[in-house]
Order: C-alpha cells, then structure tokens, then sequence
C-alpha cells in the first residue's frame, strides 16, 4: 500500500469516502471530484455525521469545502479561496508538518506507485 493511503483494515475501523474509487487511468478532474466531495459532506451532514475532510493537495481540499469558479483569476484579483465567502460549511482545518526530505520521499514514492498501478507519465 503506497505511503499515506489507508489500508483496508483502516477503513474497516472508520468510514472513509472517496478514496481508490477512479482507476488511475481514469480521467478526473478537480470538477468531478469538487462535485462527488460536496455530495458526501452535505449526505454526512444531513444525517448528523461530522465529515473529516482529509486531502492531497490545497486545490482538492479547497474543492472539497468551497464552490471553486473554476476558471482562470488574473494574478492581480489572485486571493486565498479557501477562506472566502464562498466556504460551503463551517470547516475545521488541521496543519500537518512534515520534514521536507522526508516529504519529498513520500512524494516521489506516491508518485511510483501510481505509475506502476497503471497512470501514463505526462510528456
């Protein structure tokens, strides 16, 4: 299992939603995914659950709880959409620090594993 995924054990434990759910060689896109997240946090919330939105990257994380426009911001109008009015959900947000090295080797170790599982490398 690729480092920072949970196994199947770990979900057995604690529900998890949308995660190795679109075969890497899958077209995605941040849409898609902005679209599903929003549907199971607003699915969780209408039953009285308190979804964990955990994500890879600032771009999913802030499609994950906010309505991103999704178009281009000319750098001059660029500010922090995931602190703007648009913020769907009052949302908790939790920091992790990490040694950078050691980042980095979880990175390119993700990174391997997603092209041996199958992904074509961008050229």
């Amino acid at each position: 299992m690729p480092a920072g995924v949970a196994t199947a054990e770990q979900r057995a434990r604690l529900e998890h939603r949308l995660v190795g759910f679109v075969p890497v060689t899958e077209p995605f896109s941040v849409g898609d995914y902005m679209r599903l997240a929003h549907r199971e946090v607003d699915e969780a919330l209408a039953v009285g659950q308190c979804p964990i939105v955990v994500g890879g990257t600032g771009l999913y994380l802030r499609a994950a709880i906010a309505e991103l426009s999704l178009i281009k911001v000319p750098p001059e109008d660029e500010g922090s959409e995931l602190w703007s009015p648009e913020t769907r959900h009052p949302t908790r947000l939790f920091g992790l620090d990490m040694d950078r090295a050691r980042l980095y080797e979880r990175i390119d170790a993700r990174a391997e594993a997603i092209v041996a599982a199958g992904a074509e490398l961008e050229g």
